[in-house]
């Protein structure tokens, strides 16, 4: 995780440079079975409450990749954008 110079307020700024909102755990669901409701939205929360400013999905194959752009036109605050390089080999 980056961090950014303070901004006036004085409380830190973080930009999270991996996390993979992707994974099936934010929509509740573990190994094929759904155990709760998503708390996607609730996780992005806690990130912004805590300093992260822009949060950069990554993705590990094209399925991955479409639901990362997804996100990042979701959730427009904080930032959340998506970077998708690489294969599932």
């Amino acid at each position: 995780m980056m961090t950014t110079p303070l901004p006036s307020s004085g409380k830190p700024r973080y930009i999270e440079i991996g996390i993979n909102l992707t994974d099936p755990v934010y929509s509740g669901s573990y190994h094929g079975t759904q155990r709760h409701d998503s708390d996607l939205s609730d996780v992005i929360q806690r990130a912004v409450d805590s300093g992260c400013s822009k949060l950069i999905v990554t993705a590990s194959d094209l399925s991955e990749s479409h639901k990362a752009v997804e996100l990042a036109r979701t959730y427009r605050k904080p930032s959340v954008s998506t970077i998708c390089i690489g294969s599932n080999v």
